[in-house]
């Protein structure tokens, strides 16, 4: 971020302050619509599901699960969509 004044403008940092007053509130509505989310969903999933992997091989109890055991769920996504866990995980989360 970087803003400049000139001779006939003084006012960078007082532009740059309005400017985050009015952007913020329209990214955060941005960031709520239906097709950005979706168009998250997949990679966020990735980026989880990769994190918890490298979590659970730290506690001994899961030392066991493999990352392609692992499904990440959204809270948006419809309860149908989870899968029940079997013998081979050995417990639950």
């Amino acid at each position: 971020m970087r803003t400049k004044s000139g001779w006939a403008r003084f006012d960078g940092r007082e532009n740059l302050d309005s400017l985050f007053r009015e952007i913020t509130p329209e990214l955060g509505k941005t960031s709520l619509a239906p097709q950005y989310i979706e168009a998250q969903r997949e990679q966020a999933r990735k980026t989880v599901t990769e994190f918890a992997a490298k979590w659970l091989v730290t506690q001994e109890q899961w030392k066991g699960v493999k990352a392609d055991q692992l499904q990440v769920y959204f809270v948006d996504e419809p309860i149908g969509k989870l899968r029940t866990f079997g013998p081979e995980f050995g417990g639950t989360l």
